[in-house]
């Protein structure tokens, strides 16, 4: 392997590292949307089932 070659795969290790960095944090974000949407959907099916009932009540 030549120092040119040798630098280059130094390059390429460096900037899978910094990929693999930004992927974890993107798979968190993506994780904590995942979970507002169904802190949300569940909340919304929550209040329309009680907003149901109430109006069935009446």
């Amino acid at each position: 392997m030549n120092v040119q070659n040798t630098i280059d795969l130094c390059r390429l290790k460096e900037m899978l590292s910094y990929q693999k960095e930004k992927k974890e944090e993107i798979d968190f974000q993506i994780e904590i949307l995942e979970r507002l949407i169904n802190e949300t959907s569940k909340k919304e099916k929550e209040e329309t089932q009680k907003w149901l009932s109430k109006e069935l009540n009446t």
